[in-house]
């Protein structure tokens, strides 16, 4: 059977310079195939839009997100910082987890971010809730944000049996031991 592509343009847009080569002027116009693009050529027109790459996000917490109302971390320290998450550690439960990160990436979406490195603070007895609400993301997420998590441990749980369970399961599913 025929293949149906799918054809749009974005006509007397704005790119800034950077983003394409030497010859082409920053007004363009940009062909679309089937979601990519497959032209581009120089515009006669005037401004319409500005058109740039999606974000990327190269250090964030997910599954601290949105914990502010129920933990403050009041006077902005690292120490405070700490003593919040223990405090809220309690709540991470897989529907906790779930909703605060679907609901972050839901944001990120909306907002234009395409790819996002997150730690996972993974202390003992949060490994397996953590790493199950993780995969579950990041396969229902995997056609709008590229995902990868990289495990948070402190140190000395690196050094033990631990600290290898940690490798072996970010190792398993192709994430970050860090």
């Amino acid at each position: 059977l025929p293949t149906t592509e799918l054809l749009m343009w974005l006509s007397n847009v704005w790119v800034p310079p950077p983003f394409l080569s030497p010859d082409i002027p920053g007004l363009v116009d940009i062909e679309i195939t089937n979601d990519r693009i497959s032209r581009v050529i120089p515009a006669g027109g005037k401004v319409t839009a500005i058109v740039l790459p999606c974000f990327v996000d190269c250090h964030t917490h997910l599954d601290k997100a949105h914990t502010w109302e129920r933990a403050p971390n009041p006077d902005g320290t690292f120490a405070g910082a700490l003593a919040a998450l223990a405090r809220d550690r309690v709540h991470w439960t897989e529907e906790d987890l779930y909703r605060r990160m679907e609901f972050a990436l839901t944001c990120s979406y909306h907002h234009g971010m395409r790819a996002i490195r997150t730690h996972l603070d993974v202390p003992p007895g949060q490994l397996e809730i953590t790493t199950a609400v993780f995969r579950e993301i990041k396969r229902q997420w995997q056609d709008r944000i590229k995902l990868q998590a990289v495990s948070l441990l402190s140190l000395d749980l690196f050094m033990d049996d631990y600290g290898e369970l940690v490798a072996d399961t970010f190792a398993e599913m192709g994430e970050i031991f860090g």
